[in-house]
């Protein structure tokens, strides 16, 4: 049997993307914890890093798109099968993900061939610069060690 998501047309994989950047899944859970999140408004520079309308390699092409709140969950139809690539804060990568300046891109799940990696490595690392996160859960004035810079006390 196969997945609904390889009979969505490429309007309606868009459209999913796009709902899900306007209100992320697990954003009121999240929303205490400190990191980095995906911002509003970044729905057509993520679904151009994700390849939206361009030629995939090895037949692979985007069918469906989530952001998560912290991560971006894109699905491509490829020959051997369905593969999801996440796209997170680079912090967030492991031995095995792709790194770019402003992104990891972890395999989720399937096998994708290497080319579709590099593929999507190379978008990415041409639109990241776009890209902001936001950092959350941190007081905006503090530095790399936490200090606000105000001596104990001195809190108004």
């Amino acid at each position: 049997m196969r997945s609904l998501h390889g009979f969505l047309t490429r309007a309606a994989a868009i459209g999913v993307l796009a709902a899900c950047c306007a209100a992320p899944v697990g954003a009121a859970e999240d929303a205490d914890t400190a990191g980095y999140v995906i911002p509003p408004g970044q729905e057509e520079l993520l679904l151009t890093m994700l390849g939206r309308g361009a030629s995939l390699p090895d037949g692979c092409s985007l069918t469906d798109g989530r952001v998560e709140y912290r991560t971006v969950k894109a699905t491509y139809a490829c020959p051997l099968g369905d593969v999801v690539i996440a796209l997170s804060h680079p912090e967030t990568g492991t031995d095995t993900s792709t790194a770019t300046e402003r992104f990891a891109l972890i395999v989720d799940s399937g096998s994708p061939p290497d080319s579709l990696i590099d593929a999507l490595a190379a978008n990415v690392h041409k639109q990241e610069g776009s890209f902001e996160w936001v950092k959350i859960g941190e007081p905006e004035d503090a530095d790399a060690d936490g200090d606000t810079g105000e001596a104990p006390g001195d809190a108004r």
